[in-house]
């Protein structure tokens, strides 16, 4: 049982009776939302896919919270450090954790982008129709050298910008279609079954480490065809994946729907199953 309450110091997050952290209840239930604004994730800048990224590996590799919390607390410090103009020693003392914390990131995400890759090509296949979707992965510095140089060698550079500018947090989830940037060749539409292919990736990926995604789909017939709705419900019940799907069009969900659904109308508050 899962519970969600306001106290005067915050959220107050509850699983099974017992006080949880956001990462202990995000662990416990993986959820993954797919709207009508999912297209963005391809055309918005790298911070959206370097989070759906980081979803992904938070959920099957244990010691990445960890490393990305360590990285993230050394950036902070080094960048407070640089805005105020402190001496070298002083930015160079968070360098080797910075280093250390931000290759322990790259690998972790980098190999997780091997393993997505043909599962999400595949998902991307049937849903798209088309071959030769290609994940790829760009690391936030300089190929050929060490993140620890990478810093050392930028520290002048940093020192004018006010902030670090190598590192796993420039990191780039690249999405390619024969070649082509998705972002160029693709609509709107075939966007967000882009990025279903990709959410029904990670889930499978999940799912092969005995866990489960809940997918909450808000709008369902925005941007897509029936036959592609048809397409993205039908892969959500092969994975195995329960899912909350949302809609002001009643027949457009309805038409998909499978026998064991249930279905609910909500009206101003209220609630009803309908038969």
């Amino acid at each position: 049982v899962v519970g969600v309450g306001l106290s005067p110091q915050g959220p107050e997050l509850r699983l099974g009776g017992e006080s949880v952290s956001r990462s202990d209840l995000a662990k416990a239930l993986p959820l993954a939302l797919l709207g009508p604004e999912s297209h963005t994730l391809v055309t918005g800048g790298p911070s959206e896919r370097r989070r759906l990224l980081d979803w992904g590996v938070f959920h099957v590799e244990p010691s990445f919270l960890e490393a990305w919390r360590r990285y993230r607390r050394a950036l902070e410090q080094r960048n407070r450090a640089l805005r105020e103009g402190l001496p070298d020693a002083a930015v160079r003392a968070w360098d080797r954790e910075l280093a250390a914390w931000g290759e322990a990131v790259h690998t972790h995400r980098s190999a997780y982008v091997v393993e997505l890759q043909p599962v999400a090509a595949m998902l991307a296949s049937r849903l798209l129709g088309m071959e030769g979707l290609d994940l790829g992965y760009r690391r936030g510095w300089r190929e050929g050298t060490s993140l620890g140089e990478a810093l050392a060698d930028g520290l002048e550079a940093d020192r004018e910008r006010g902030y670090t500018a190598w590192g796993p947090h420039r990191a780039e989830l690249e999405m390619a279609v024969a070649g082509k940037p998705a972002r160029v060749v693709l609509s709107r539409g075939q966007q967000k079954l882009l990025v279903c292919a990709l959410c029904l990736a990670q889930a499978e990926l999940l799912r092969r480490r005995a866990g489960r995604v809940l997918f909450l789909v808000d709008d369902l017939a925005a941007e897509l065809d029936r036959e592609r709705r048809g397409l993205l419900l039908g892969l959500l019940e092969e994975l195995g994946q329960q899912a909350f799907i949302t809609g002001t069009d009643r027949e457009s969900l309805l038409e998909n729907a499978g026998s064991d659904w249930r279905v609910f109308h909500v009206e101003r508050g209220s609630v009803r199953e309908e038969g």
